[in-house]
């Protein structure tokens, strides 16, 4: 005698087939992005500065690897398992297929957000203070 399946037997299968189709379609068209979305844009052979990110800290054969594709390297972060490279926009797509670079974003100009004056005036208050330590310890 075969039983009858119960409505929250039903809905839980139904709700578990939904689930495992959306991740799977959610797996299946988003694929590891490894470009960032400023060089997504970039197009044809203008030259860029970028910072290639790898897997492991980069070897001498790391590093060729970008300037056989047409890369020129500009420097080697070492530590942060990275260097700055000059490529074309159009090997861009290339690079990033490559399973030892794990991502590729452009080398954008650093800018301070401080205020130059506070640092001087730090200065300035850490003078008085030794001076009067000084004139203190002369008994002036």
């Amino acid at each position: 005698m075969k039983r009858k399946p119960t409505r929250i037997a039903l809905w839980r299968r139904t709700s578990l087939m939904v689930f495992a189709l959306t991740l799977s379609a959610s797996l299946a068209f988003a694929g590891p992005n490894k470009l960032s979305k400023d060089l997504q844009e970039q197009s044809g052979s203008k030259q860029v500065d970028v910072i290639v990110q790898f897997n492991h800290a980069p070897t001498a054969a790391f590093l060729q690897n970008v300037v056989s594709r047409g890369g020129t390297i500009k420097q080697n972060l070492g530590r942060f398992k990275g260097a700055v490279y000059t490529v074309s926009s159009s090997s861009l797509a290339d690079l990033a297929a490559d399973p030892d670079v794990a991502y590729i974003s452009p080398d954008r100009p650093l800018y301070s957000n401080g205020n130059n004056k506070s640092a001087a005036v730090l200065d300035r208050q850490w003078n008085r203070r030794q001076l009067r330590f000084e004139q203190q310890q002369r008994g002036i």
